[in-house]
């Protein structure tokens, strides 16, 4: 399935409203689609440029045979760019989460995604297209986690295999 930024697709991988881009983590192994969006709404920086222009002429060089999502570093499916996006969340509450440890924090994050999810805003909020303006940066993280996730959560297991890295980060 090929990458398409269009009316609607691009829209949810761009900063929710009030945000700029460059003020949440970056994708997981994403920043050719990062480039993308900020190409899209015309923010196309040298380092953008470059990154596209590579992934462009390794595409151009190996005569079209490997796909332009593989090229550029993009997931080629739905589901894939559905979960860089949970990812990318996953990593933002991470970042907001006082740990000692990528275990702890790990569990820590679990319990509070859980905690989210069965007693916390996602029963009201589930139905709504972002969190409203009060909402904390971990709650907001959170609603866009769970609506990437489908409704869901993950185990610590899961949440450290994707964001163990930032808590480590932290520790040091």
């Amino acid at each position: 399935m090929p990458l398409i930024l269009g009316r609607g697709t691009g829209a949810e991988y761009r900063a929710p409203k009030g945000k700029d881009i460059e003020d949440i983590s970056p994708l997981n192994g994403s920043a050719a689609l990062l480039a993308i969006v900020r190409f899209v709404d015309g923010g196309l920086a040298d380092a953008d440029l470059e990154l596209l222009q590579r992934g462009v002429d390794t595409w151009l060089n190996a005569g079209g045979s490997i796909p332009l999502e593989r090229c550029l570093g993009l997931p080629s499916t739905h589901n894939g760019l559905r979960r860089a996006r949970r990812d990318h969340w996953l990593c933002k509450a991470a970042s907001l989460v006082n740990a000692d440890g990528s275990t702890t924090g790990s569990q820590m994050l679990e319990a509070e995604w859980n905690k989210f999810l069965i007693r916390g805003p996602w029963f009201i909020w589930r139905d709504e297209s972002e969190p409203p303006p009060e909402a904390t940066p971990l709650s907001e993280a959170l609603f866009w986690a769970t609506r990437y996730n489908r409704s869901e959560s993950l185990t610590a297991r899961q949440i450290a295999r994707i964001v163990g890295h930032i808590f480590t980060e932290k520790c040091r």
